[in-house]
């Protein structure tokens, strides 16, 4: 198992949280400011420019720093409860696509929030275990 301090060499991210600046200039981004649903101190909220669902949302972390990108996965689950209990949506999936074997088209990491809604698919079983054909029709 690697040690958080040989992740940051490896694979760009830090650990710690004084590490890396903060990205002030959305332009640095690779999103298109249109998209912008908010802004925050430790990331900024897009509307998915291809959305999978209505409601598809980004949380895109300001810095690479792993604590910030950890950030982004808890204000994406939070959201994703917000919206089951504002009746948006019925359940919700959050994922993150890491290179280019999984999906990876924009390299900067950042959280997909996909709101579920009833009938929304077939067979729903599975959820995110359906990335690979027949692999999420397991019993």
């Amino acid at each position: 198992m690697k040690m958080m301090s040989e992740i940051k060499s490896e694979f760009g991210f830090s650990p710690e949280e004084d590490d890396e600046e903060l990205i002030q200039d959305l332009n640095e981004l690779p999103w298109d400011r249109k998209n912008i649903i908010m802004q925050y101190k430790t990331y900024v909220l897009y509307k998915d420019k291809y959305p999978v669902t209505e409601g598809h949302m980004l949380f895109v972390p300001r810095s690479r720093n792993f604590i910030f990108i950890m950030d982004c996965y808890s204000e994406a689950y939070k959201r994703g409860i917000l919206g089951i209990d504002e009746k948006e949506w019925d359940s919700f999936n959050i994922g993150m696509n890491f290179g280019e074997e999984a999906g990876q088209t924009i390299d900067w990491p950042h959280i997909h929030l996909i709101p579920r809604r009833k009938g929304d698919t077939k067979k729903p079983r599975g959820g995110v275990r359906n990335v690979i054909p027949g692999a999420g029709d397991y019993k």
